[in-house]
């Protein structure tokens, strides 16, 4: 099944700006999905280990939030680096994905997945 990462932040006291953000993606991202969640799995991470190696997801800015998604072939798609992350844009994307037109990025896929990405899809999926 493609993965679905989503990088974010809850630090409010550092950046509270991009805390407030990731915030509000992933409530809009929660209201999203549901009709997805046979399609694709979804995570978000904080920990900065994974945020490093957001760059092979085709990820090559610091704003957060941000998302992207490896396919079962290994090919990546990034969600829209100033695309605001509200339900109505999710929907456009992951339609585009569903339905093949979704851009595809220059980058590969690196071994990022663990074992705290799996408890975030498990609460994002509920």
């Amino acid at each position: 099944m493609p993965i679905v990462i989503v990088y974010v932040t809850f630090d409010y006291e550092r950046r509270p700006k991009a805390a407030r953000r990731c915030t509000e993606a992933l409530e809009a991202l929660k209201r999203t999905i549901p009709e997805y969640k046979q399609k694709f799995m979804v995570f978000y991470t904080s920990d900065p280990a994974q945020l490093a190696q957001r760059r092979v997801m085709g990820i090559t800015w610091d704003k957060l939030p941000s998302m992207g998604l490896n396919s079962l072939q290994h090919q990546v798609f990034t969600y829209g680096r100033d695309t605001p992350f509200d339900e109505e844009n999710l929907e456009q994307w992951f339609i585009a994905l569903t339905k093949g037109t979704a851009k595809m990025s220059e980058s590969t896929f690196g071994d990022i997945v663990d074992e705290k990405l799996y408890e975030n899809w498990l609460s994002i999926s509920e």
